[in-house]
């Protein structure tokens, strides 16, 4: 019978964080970690899942969906929806100015993983369709170009076959080879072990067993009822470990990561988000699935791209806020004739002539505004809270207050810590914490059953 220590172990390690058998060895600090390993892996098995997915030897994937873990994918799958409201609710205007804007943060990712960090100026240009025109752009630049031909595909529709037609535009965009004696990849990558005969790393699999596999995929996004999430993540896996096409493999296991979220949304949100962040993590999903090579359990990856999209997700989101934030600052903004007071047009330059924002010694997370590092000591809050009052007349003193003291990046704040700051009534605390999410510094989520709110990167010009 197992102990409360053992199936504390068997959590810790599942729920807590989802740990390989390295991870747990180095955690409990023992060589002799096969007795808790095999506790572990006992433990998750009461929660596995079969998915209908083939790995090349034959043997289906499966994912463990303890309770943890589910409510992990569903805390995600909320923000997804919570991404499609908040461009519902954007006018005509706004919404053209959050795809361009996600547009380019796609883009921007993209060409860091090619090696080139990439201007706004340059962005714009490929996303308004000038790009093709400028003579002497690098091979890096013109890659990014071909990129967007391919984002392109899964922008225009509402919902996309996800298929082999699909894939090979995709890949005819990006790579601007037109397909001729073979759909897929006709030869095998050669297999590097890195010197090491045992678990040496798969290039792909072998080119004859592609199409079959490429055909199992689509079947298992059509049929499989699972989240979005989960099929998604699949796909990303999926399309890195067979490998169908010589080049481009990654860049098309993003899109389709993108086209699967769109589709369950039903709305032109899921190409939006920036999931080419996900790039940047090369190394980590390239750990991830190497272990689930090794066992068939895609949890590894799936919990890693949760984490990834949750923070993704929040960048598309405060897009949203940014944009609407920026127009209810011009709709408000005073008139030549109404005798305004000067106020700071940016960040970047010294407020009321005093010096700078400082942060403080002990650095306890970032906060809100881009040119301030870290949290703000009682000096510099204040100074910020007067700021905020003269960049926004809408605002008022008490809700000034809190935001200047309640703005680090990542942390939530609820509506009882602004009633016991300002020393306010409930429904005063719950209205300026609504009205502050309005106005764009925080952005509302529910977490079980109560509201939390969550500072938004304010722009450099401080809206």
């Amino acid at each position: 019978m197992e102990t409360t220590s053992s199936v504390d172990i068997a959590k810790r390690y599942t729920d807590d964080t989802y740990a390989t058998k390295d991870e747990v060895r180095r955690g409990l600090n023992t060589s002799l970690v096969d007795p808790f390993w095999n506790m572990i892996l006992n433990y998750r098995s009461q929660f596995s899942q079969t998915l209908n997915l083939p790995s090349a030897t034959t043997v289906k994937y499966h994912m463990v969906g303890t309770p943890s873990i589910i409510e992990k994918l569903t805390f995600t799958t909320n923000k997804l929806g919570k991404c499609l409201s908040t461009y519902i609710g954007l006018d005509e205007s706004e919404k053209s100015r959050v795809r361009f804007k996600s547009a380019q943060e796609s883009l921007s990712f993209i060409g860091q993983y090619y090696g080139e960090t990439l201007t706004s100026d340059f962005t714009s240009t490929v996303i308004n369709g000038e790009a093709s025109n400028i003579q002497g752009l690098s091979s890096i630049k013109r890659k990014v170009i071909n990129y967007y031909d391919a984002y392109k595909l899964i922008a225009l529709d509402r919902r996309v076959v996800i298929d082999t037609d699909l894939v090979v535009k995709l890949y005819v965009n990006i790579s601007k080879k037109e397909i001729t004696d073979s759909i897929y990849r006709n030869f095998d990558f050669q297999v590097s072990n890195n010197g090491i005969v045992i678990n040496p790393e798969r290039n792909g699999v072998t080119y004859s067993r592609i199409e079959g596999m490429m055909m199992d995929l689509f079947t298992f996004l059509l049929d499989t009822k699972v989240s979005a999430i989960t099929k998604a993540s699949a796909a990303y896996y999926y399309i890195n470990y067979v490998k169908p096409f010589p080049e481009f493999n990654n860049e098309i296991a993003i899109l389709l990561f993108k086209a699967i979220i769109g589709n369950e949304e039903k709305e032109l949100v899921g190409y939006q988000i920036p999931f080419e962040e996900f790039l940047k993590h090369g190394d980590t999903f390239r750990g991830d699935f190497k272990e689930t090579d090794r066992g068939n359990d895609l949890t590894y990856v799936l919990m890693r791209v949760n984490t990834f999209a949750s923070s993704v997700i929040d960048t598309y989101l405060d897009i949203c806020a940014n944009t609407k934030i920026s127009d209810l600052s011009h709709e408000h903004a005073l008139k030549p004739d109404e005798n305004p007071v000067e106020t700071v047009t940016s960040l970047k330059e010294p407020v009321l002539e005093e010096k700078p924002l400082n942060p403080v010694k002990e650095k306890v997370g970032d906060v809100a505004i881009p040119t301030i590092e870290s949290g703000l000591e009682e000096k510099d809050a204040h100074k910020f809270e007067r700021y905020l009052l003269e960049k926004n007349p809408m605002l008022k003193e008490a809700q000034a207050h809190f935001y200047a003291r309640h703005c680090t990046i990542g942390s939530y704040y609820t509506i009882q810590m602004y009633k016991k700051a300002e020393r306010v009534v409930y429904e005063t605390a719950r209205t300026s914490m609504d009205a502050l999410t309005q106005f764009g510094y925080y952005r509302k989520e529910q977490i079980k059953n109560k509201f939390v709110y969550t500072p938004v990167k304010l722009n450099d010009e401080g809206k």
